[in-house]
């Protein structure tokens, strides 16, 4: 009987020999929160580009992850070798920076857009008062100026529009 975990497509993910210990297992958590699994694998690679490259390549999804000692790397199979789809130097927090290619990678696996810029983990509490109104910042307890007809429509043409726009029509 055939090894059912080796055949489930999944996001490989490869550690040169050097890199610190557990930044594998955040780029796992990363795409696990998109729903992706994830096979952690072995190579021998010194390269953090040519080990993604080659996860990539054994992966039946073609998407993997190179973890090295200061970057971490995402590539699908179809991409030159030496053309990752992204790179990030691991920097002050490289559990962090692994989580968020683990999602991108994931994301690409998806097909979402990718995340590139660093989004906070939490919301901030009670910080800022809500609105019932994003347009004239009108606070939850005071009253909001009656719509006008006229604005309604704008409002809905400006959706329908955004809306159009996005799906190419």
């Amino acid at each position: 009987m055939a090894d059912l975990s080796r055949e489930r497509p999944a996001i490989h993910v490869c550690q040169v020999a050097a890199a610190p210990a557990d930044l594998d297992r955040w780029v796992e958590i990363g795409a696990e929160e998109e729903g992706v699994p994830t096979r952690s694998i072995t190579l021998v690679q010194t390269d953090v580009v040519a080990a993604a490259y080659a996860a990539a390549q054994s992966s039946r999804i073609d998407v993997g992850v190179g973890v090295g000692v200061d970057r971490v790397v995402l590539h699908e199979s179809h991409m030159p070798p030496h053309q990752p789809v992204l790179t990030f130097d691991l920097g002050a927090d490289p559990r962090r920076v692994c989580r968020r290619i683990g999602s991108n990678a994931a994301r690409l696996v998806a097909r979402l857009p990718l995340r590139l810029e660093d989004e906070p983990d939490e919301q901030p509490a009670f910080e800022t008062p809500r609105y019932r109104n994003g347009k004239e910042n009108i606070p939850v307890g005071e009253a909001a100026p009656a719509a006008t007809d006229d604005d309604s429509a704008r409002r809905i043409a400006e959706i329908v529009a955004a809306i159009v726009k996005k799906r190419g029509m």
